[in-house]
C-alpha cells in the first residue's frame, strides 16, 4: 500500500471539518445553520458530521461541551437571580417585603435549562405503558388487517337527486 499525500489532505480537512461542525453545534448554531456555514448538502450531512466527530473525538467533545456549559452557566445563574422572588427592607417603612421575580427572565432561564439537560443528556427518555381493562394486557391481532381483502367499487354520491 503505497502513501498518497492528497488522500491525506482530504482526510485531514475532513476531520477539521467535522470538528467545526461540533464546535459550531456545541455553540448553539442549528444543523441547517451549520451545513449552510460548512458546505453540507443538507441538515442530515451536517448531522451525521457532528455525530461522527462526537464518536471520533471524546476529548475535544467533553472539551467542547464543557466549553459550552462554561458559556451557559454565568447567563444562567443571572437569569435565576432576577426570576426568582426576594425578600427585601422596604426603606420607607422598614419592613420586609416581597419583590417578585422577572417573567421574563424566567421564561430565558427556562430555556437554558433545558439546552443544558439536551447537551448532557439529563432527561429521561419517556416511557409510557398501555394497558386493557383493569391492568391488563391489549391483544393485538394483525393477521386479519393482513390478509388480502376483495376489491370494492366505490359509491359515491353526486349531490344531485336522480
Amino acid at each position: 500500500m503505497s502513501f498518497d499525500p492528497r488522500k491525506t489532505r482530504k482526510h485531514v480537512a475532513d476531520l477539521d471539518r467535522r470538528n467545526e461542525a461540533l464546535k459550531l453545534w456545541y455553540g448553539g448554531m442549528t444543523y441547517e445553520a451549520i451545513a449552510e456555514e460548512l458546505g453540507y448538502s443538507d441538515r442530515s450531512s451536517a448531522w451525521n458530521a457532528v455525530q461522527t466527530a462526537k464518536k471520533h473525538l471524546p476529548d475535544e467533545a467533553a472539551e467542547a461541551r464543557s466549553q459550552a456549559f462554561n458559556r451557559i452557566i454565568g447567563p444562567l445563574m443571572a437569569m435565576r437571580e432576577q426570576a426568582m422572588p426576594r425578600e427585601i427592607i422596604d426603606p420607607e417603612t422598614g419592613e420586609p417585603t416581597v419583590v417578585p421575580g422577572d417573567p421574563a427572565a424566567a421564561s430565558a432561564h427556562r430555556q437554558y435549562e433545558e439546552r443544558v439537560s439536551k447537551m448532557y443528556g439529563i432527561d429521561a427518555p419517556a416511557k409510557a405503558e398501555i394497558s386493557g381493562k383493569d391492568g391488563s394486557a391489549i391483544t393485538l391481532t394483525f393477521a386479519e388487517a393482513l390478509k388480502p381483502q376483495p376489491f370494492q367499487e366505490a359509491e359515491y354520491e353526486t349531490g344531485a337527486d336522480e
